[in-house]
């Protein structure tokens, strides 16, 4: 395998950023604290949704809107033909 290197991107991501982000952290590990709910539920077969809320971050980072957002988890085809049945 080999690394893809553009810039300050190493295989798609901003390592100056990322390593820009690592010293802020070690410089303030304060910014770093962050807490959040997450529920999930099951739809269908190996269909779910989770919702994530209650989001309490640092003031740097804008904290929790109030908003929560939702992540969709469909069936994969593979192992939904092996879970609900070949169709």
């Amino acid at each position: 395998m080999t690394a893809v290197v553009e810039g300050s991107r190493r295989n798609g991501v901003d390592t100056a950023t990322l390593f820009a982000t690592l010293d802020a952290v070690k410089g303030q590990p304060e910014i770093a604290k962050f807490q959040f709910r997450a529920s999930n539920t099951w739809l269908s077969g190996t269909h779910n949704r989770s919702t994530i809320s209650g989001l309490r971050a640092s003031e740097n980072c804008g904290g929790d809107n109030g908003v929560p957002f939702f992540v969709n988890a469909p069936r994969l085809k593979r192992i939904s033909s092996i879970w609900n049945g070949a169709k």
